[in-house]
């Protein structure tokens, strides 16, 4: 075979070699495309949904099943192609890659550890903001029972209405500077305000908080013999303490000198909780 003719026979094979790689990759690009524009487009409905007044319980109750199912059928599709992405059998975009971060952002507390140091990797090169990134450890940490290290994530409670921040790393106004985002603190200081203020911990420190159900005229919360606190007309409590190397204590109900409903908590390498009581006491 002539030379020429075998080199251009090689250029065939390559090109054609090149051609369906580009074909593969441009088929999970679509993939990708396409699951993201899944997930944003119920979301703008549930968008919707909520500043609707009149909106009805079944309403939102069938809606949000179908951003379940969305997201479900999302990372069935994505995560495996995400996975081959990891192992360096294919190439994606930049677009593809940073589309995939929201259906990491949108899947369980597993899924997010398991993709923490991609997400992480995405913000490095650009591809997920810093309100992003905070907002994805902060809700990873949360899922943790462990410090905010931004301060972007609240806890709701719809019958009350409620709200409070969940506990905060008392080093995020420094961890927001190194990642160029403006401090959550002046708002939080703001918008919340008496029990309800934000709970800033250094790393010996643990809080507990948790509201009494039922009635809760003069009772007092408990933690051992340290430290005790009343509950709010909302019944809600909230408590702060030093984790002084102990890995348990008693939470306790208390009325009238009397201790009782008491739970054991253990701290295992936590840095809060959330205790719920219910008081039939009179």
């Amino acid at each position: 075979m002539p030379k020429l003719l075998l080199y251009t026979f090689i250029l065939f094979l390559i090109m054609g070699k090149m051609s369906a790689q580009s074909t593969v990759a441009n088929s999970y690009d679509k993939l990708i495309f396409d699951s993201y524009q899944k997930d944003q487009k119920i979301r703008m409905e549930l968008d919707s949904l909520l500043e609707n007044k009149n909106r009805s319980n079944e309403e939102l109750v069938s809606l949000l099943s179908r951003i379940e199912k969305i997201d479900f059928d999302n990372q069935c599709v994505i995560l495996p192609i995400l996975d081959q992405y990891l192992e360096q059998k294919i190439e994606l975009t930049d677009m593809s890659l940073s589309h995939v971060y929201y259906i990491i952002q949108h899947a369980d507390g597993d899924i997010q550890s398991k993709y923490a140091v991609f997400v992480s990797e995405l913000f490095d090169k650009g591809l997920v903001d810093n309100q992003e990134f905070a907002w994805f450890i902060d809700r990873l940490n949360v899922r943790k029972n462990k410090a905010q290290s931004y301060g972007f994530q609240v806890k709701s409670w719809a019958d009350t209405k409620e709200r409070f921040p969940y506990p905060i790393s008392s080093s995020s106004e420094e961890n927001c500077q190194q990642i160029n985002l403006t401090s959550s603190k002046e708002y939080l200081e703001e918008n919340f305000i008496g029990v309800y203020l934000p709970q800033y911990l250094t790393k010996d420190e643990f809080v507990v908080f948790g509201h009494v159900r039922g009635i809760t005229q003069n009772l007092k919360i408990v933690i051992d013999e340290d430290f005790e606190t009343k509950v709010n007309d909302k019944g809600f409590y909230v408590i702060k303490l030093k984790k002084n190397e102990r890995n348990s204590f008693h939470l306790c109900l208390k009325k009238n000198d009397i201790k009782f409903d008491c739970k054991t908590i253990t701290i295992d390498g936590k840095d809060w909780e959330e205790i719920d009581f219910f008081s039939q006491s009179n």
